[in-house]
């Protein structure tokens, strides 16, 4: 991601490390947007954020549609970070069958009362992707919930931000990390899921700071395929 503070007296958050998972049965890819600074190169950014400088190569592949040759970037240019991580989630299932040894066969039952109209369950799984709410925390349990929904937070938490989804289909989550100081912004982070959905979904981004999280107000701001589906506004004390 680019961090450009609005003004000489705003924090430094090129420390922020982010990332992000889903209870997704398919992670397409996961990724964080950076805007190339002067001095940059790919064998350089690939030192920052993976260790090895010749991890290149995984940053090359990821922008082929807009870089042509690894030697030459340009100032400006927004190119996407593969996440260190694999975020490819598999969801396993168990089916448990009782047997029971045979037995005579019980009596006939009464005569059953009449039914009762009872209206159906909402499809949650052959709808279009929506989101239903987006939660905050500072831990997050295996199955990506929020442990315990916060909006303020310690210097040196991890923050989580839980998005809770429905419905079936390509879908193409982002999270936008700020920092806000009167009428002046910084960015924080900016990390991207593409996902492949069916039904009921958990989708987790987080963000931690090294050097720990200034004081001060923050929000993250949700996208689905590029349109605007929650903020959070939190605090850091």
């Amino acid at each position: 991601m680019g961090n450009s503070n609005a003004g000489n007296d705003m924090p430094d958050f090129s420390d922020v490390v982010g990332g992000a998972s889903s209870t997704a049965a398919k992670t397409e890819a996961t990724f964080k947007m950076y805007t190339i600074a002067s001095g940059d190169s790919l064998s350089k950014i690939a030192k920052r954020e993976y260790g090895n400088a010749n991890d290149w190569p995984k940053i090359f592949e990821a922008n082929k549609d807009q870089i042509k040759d690894p030697n030459k970037i340009f100032p400006g240019q927004q190119i996407k970070i593969p996440s260190r991580w694999s975020l490819v989630a598999a969801m396993a299932s168990m089916v448990i069958a009782a047997c029971g040894k045979k037995e005579a066969p019980p009596p006939p039952p009464p005569p059953a009362p009449a039914p009762v109209a009872v209206a159906p369950a909402p499809d949650l799984v052959n709808v279009p992707v929506s989101v239903k709410q987006v939660v905050l925390a500072n831990q997050i349990g295996a199955d990506k919930k929020a442990a315990a929904p916060m909006t303020g937070f310690a210097p040196a938490d991890t923050i989580y931000a839980v998005v809770e989804s429905i419905g079936s289909g390509d879908a193409s989550l982002k999270a936008v990390w700020t920092y806000h100081k009167g009428d002046k912004v910084a960015q924080v982070n900016e990390t991207v899921q593409e996902l492949k959905l069916a039904g009921p979904t958990t989708s987790e981004f987080h963000i931690s700071k090294p050097g720990g999280w200034p004081a001060g107000d923050y929000q993250v701001e949700i996208f689905l395929g590029g349109a605007s589906v929650g903020t959070q506004k939190f605090v850091v004390k």
